[in-house]
């Protein structure tokens, strides 16, 4: 990945951040998904889309960021305890501005996407992939996702 496309190292501590607090129960996984692993993965999808996209996510992952500071908070975003980061995140999920929820809702959505589909999370959850199985005619299973779909 060329330099100018890769993430710079505040906005990867950032989602580092964002993933352990959202996923605030990850000690109870067992194996844990590598955290680095998840970022890449992230960071190659924002780098996927479109640049004005690309710029726009990153703009929202600063402002999740510095957003705390103006929320009365004495910390940016990666810099508040543990536990002030899931209770900030909570007050944004929960917030009447449309902003703050969508900010929160893209993030989310992203890592969850990149989090549960590692191998170790799926095994951690109980995912097997059965249900990617159809059962066709003859009671024989078939494969219904097309040949080109990555799958782990």
């Amino acid at each position: 990945m060329a330099e100018e496309e890769r993430l710079s190292s505040s906005t990867r501590e950032t989602l580092k951040n964002f993933v352990l607090a959202l996923i605030h129960r990850q000690e109870d996984f067992n194996p844990k998904p590598d955290l680095e692993r998840v970022i890449d993965n992230m960071e190659e999808m924002i780098n996927k889309a479109p640049a004005l996209f690309r710029a726009g996510i990153i703009l929202i992952i600063k402002s999740l960021e510095m957003a705390p500071l103006a929320q009365g908070y004495r910390h940016t975003f990666s810099n508040l305890p543990p536990e002030k980061q899931e209770e900030y995140l909570y007050k944004m999920e929960q917030s009447s501005n449309y902003a703050f929820r969508g900010i929160i809702a893209l993030i989310k959505t992203l890592t969850l996407a990149n989090y549960f589909c590692e191998p170790e999370a799926e095994q951690a959850v109980g995912f097997d992939g059965k249900c990617l199985l159809e059962v066709k005619g003859g009671g024989l299973k078939e494969n219904i996702l097309p040949d080109d779909f990555i799958t782990h």
